[in-house]
């Protein structure tokens, strides 16, 4: 005996009240149908009945269905025509192509009457939503469907009556949610349509008699939400799968515009990206003096003036990163409180750099499913988090990253943003009290104090500035021991993929060991004896390996901070090279060495250490990117004043806005992507610091290709 599936008739209620998210997302799904429709005008009707129930029309003028579409194609749920079709009549991209939008409006009210009018036959149908909750099959509900004679135009109207419950649901503030959504559903970038037409789309939502004694009588058409010209700074163009694009940064303080920025994403293997990404960021800075200028702007243009506040609260409104597909937003993307690229949560570990969800008006239309791999959930709830979503949220965090670090460089320059002091410099100034000193001598002296009285003074004074260098000198030295070992957690990875082979071999060799003796110890067979004499001879080589990598992080464990000395910079350089060895060889990085002497250099050698290997550190990561073969090249010279060491790889440029400050060396200052949000920036940071303690200094030169760093250090008396 064969049997068949045979559905509930509560299956509508799964389909539509329990998949579609809410009645927001009810009307918007009946808006999308107007739309593949072919509607240029749809009419939202909100009344309430005298005995307070609901009712809400919902009238297109599209091209209506015939009798046998309503039958063969409406009433099939889940049907797949949209998906086969992909275009309307007219041209447009088909919104609803899961064949459930239509049961939405079940989550609207209780009854439905279906007017549909195609070339002069009107096709009518009811429906009691009431009755698919019972206890049926979804065949034993029987819809009457009746045609008549018609002489109006083309179009479809729902007739949706609902409960008192349904009708109280729609309060102010809903109406406001509703209206908002609507605003954002139309993409505001422009109106053509894929055929390069321009493409009408009215929308308009009136109300009758309603409860609602803010909205009781009117009528408001639906404009997408604007997109303000008073930005700050603004990137838009579009990206293309190949990283190649057609971006143009905006900086309105500066009339800063560039046709071709240097711009490249970097994807890792459980990352996919297809189809071209248009792009429209715009950026408000939201500090007093901003707002201030966004309201003075709004005044000159015309508009009604606004406050403070009023400005701040437009501003909340179209904040937010939307996605747009064929003009019609993807929900959630865009609604208020969904940071789906944790701006926020990135701000609050550094504000000073980071943009936050409320700073950012920003749009990304991306391609059908079948060009972008970008696919929408049955749910509509947003796409499906697969590769080419995490692709497409790793691209755009890059973009915004780049973009970050532009404005982060302007604001530095421009006196907006937080100055970056090294802390030897910051130090300084702490334990400086040579002014005070002078101070309080000129007073005494104005003040007739005795000699004897200022000298004793003066040796006060004295005697607490040299305890306060101890104490600066003390804290100096903490912080360099802190900084080796956060140097050392940095490239823990690193470490772990190095250390990680000889435990694994020892762990393997042991159950072999073990397996072998047993073997020798029940037949005695002499090849189970060569076999662990084999494993043992090999073993010391591969405890050599893990202690020779401990050893030569040995510099940056440690918790007592040496004395200066004088050491090798070879030795030193090669040091570091043997921490990323196994790193350098795994990724095929071409290492050249330019060494001909070595030199010898007084200072501490775990701070040049340290230097080298957030440096190598940083180069072994982005030469990872680089088009071609990879490069590190690292080189050892002296000039007339000076011992230098010079890092170079081809990976990506370093942007340009942040070479002209100390931007690279600021804390926090990182251009990575990472599962966790960006990099901690503390790399450069650090190297700063430490060389900075050994009287030299780290300069970044500007390359035509990839990036290049100079730690200069100055020849002492011992050198020369």
């Amino acid at each position: 005996m064969k049997k068949s599936f045979r559905p509930s008739a509560r299956l509508i209620g799964t389909i539509g009240e329990d998949i579609i998210k809410d009645m927001h997302a009810a009307v918007v799904e009946l808006v999308k149908n107007s739309y593949d429709a072919d509607a240029s005008e749809i009419t939202i009707t909100f009344e309430a009945t005298n005995d307070k129930r609901l009712l809400l029309s919902v009238e297109d003028n599209g091209h209506g269905m015939k009798e046998h579409v309503v039958i063969d194609k409406w009433l099939v749920p889940s049907t797949s025509d949209k998906l086969k079709r992909r275009t309307s009549p007219n041209g447009r991209i088909m919104q609803g192509r899961k064949g459930i939008g239509r049961f939405a409006a079940a989550i609207l009210g209780e009854k439905m009457e279906l007017e549909t009018i195609a070339e002069n036959i009107k096709t009518s149908l009811f429906i009691n939503w009431n009755e698919f909750v019972e206890s049926k099959y979804l065949d034993e509900i029987l819809i009457d469907i009746s045609t008549s004679d018609s002489s109006e135009r083309n179009g479809t109207l729902f007739n949706i009556e609902g409960s008192a419950q349904k009708l109280e649901l729609w309060n102010d503030s809903e109406i406001e949610y509703l209206i908002k959504e609507l605003r954002k559903l139309l993409t505001p970038m422009d109106n053509t349509s894929t055929n390069g037409n321009n493409d009408i789309f009215n929308i308009t939502v009136i109300f009758k008699n309603f409860i609602s004694k803010k909205y009781q009588n009117e009528t408001i058409a639906i404009k997408p939400l604007p997109l303000l010209d008073y930005y700050d700074y603004r990137i838009s163009g579009k990206i293309f799968p190949d990283g190649n694009n057609t971006l143009i940064y905006q900086n309105k303080n500066s009339g800063i515009e560039e046709d071709a920025l240097e711009f490249k994403f970097y994807l890792n293997d459980k990352e996919k990206f297809t189809g071209i990404v248009d792009i429209d960021f715009r950026i408000f800075d939201r500090d007093p003096e901003s707002i201030e200028n966004l309201v003075y702007e709004l005044f000159n243009s015309g508009e009604e003036k606004l406050g403070k506040n009023e400005a701040k609260n437009l501003l909340n409104d179209i904040s937010g990163v939307s996605i747009f597909r064929n003009r019609f937003r993807i929900r959630p993307y865009g609604d208020y409180g969904n940071d789906w690229l944790s701006l926020d949560k990135k701000r609050v570990q550094n504000p000073a750099l980071k943009i936050g969800a409320n700073q950012i008006s920003g749009i990304i239309e991306i391609q059908d499913e079948e060009i972008s791999n970008l696919v929408e959930k049955s749910a509509r709830d947003g796409l499906k988090e697969d590769a080419y979503y995490d692709g497409l949220i790793s691209v755009i965090s890059q973009l915004l990253i780049f973009m970050e670090l532009k404005r982060y460089s302007f604001r530095q320059k421009t006196g907006k943003g937080r100055k970056n002091h090294l802390f030897s410099s910051q130090m300084s100034i702490l334990t400086d009290f040579s002014a005070v000193k002078n101070k309080v001598i000129s007073v005494m002296q104005k003040a007739n104090v005795s000699s004897e009285e200022m000298n004793e003074l003066n040796d006060f004074i004295d005697r607490d500035i040299n305890n306060k260098l101890k104490v600066a000198q003390e804290l100096e030295r903490q912080i360099a021991m802190y900084q080796g070992q956060a140097t050392l957690g940095k490239i823990m990875d690193v470490v772990m993929h190095e250390v990680r082979k000889p435990l694994h071999w020892i762990k393997n060799q042991t159950n072999n060991i073990d397996r072998a003796y047993k073997r020798y110890m029940k037949d005695s067979n002499a090849q189970d004896l060569n076999k662990i004499m084999k494993i043992v001879e090999e073993t010391p080589e591969q405890l050599k390996t893990i202690t020779d990598l401990f050893s030569r992080l040995n510099s940056l464990a440690t918790r007592k901070r040496t004395a200066m000395s004088v050491f090798s910079l070879v030795n030193t350089i090669q040091t570091s090279i043997d921490i990323f060895s196994d790193e350098i060889q795994r990724k095929n990085i071409t290492l050249n060495l330019n060494i001909e002497n070595d030199f010898l250099f007084k200072g501490w050698r775990e701070d040049i250490l340290a230097a080298l290997a957030n440096i190598i550190e940083n180069a072994v990561y982005w030469v990872d990117f680089a088009k071609e073969d990879k490069i590190l090249e690292i080189s050892l010279y002296e000039t007339n004043d000076s011992i230098e060491i010079s890092t170079w790889n081809n990976g990506p440029k370093i942007i340009r806005d942040l070479l002209d400050d100390d931007s690279l060396f600021t804390p926090g200052i990182s251009g990575r992507v990472t599962e966790n949000g960006t990099g901690t920036g503390l790399g450069l940071s650090i190297a700063g610091e430490a060389v900075d303690r050994n009287g030299g200094q780290i300069k970044v030169i500007d390359v035509s290709e990839g990036a290049k760093f100079i730690i200069e250090l100055p020849k002492k008396k011992e050198e020369q």
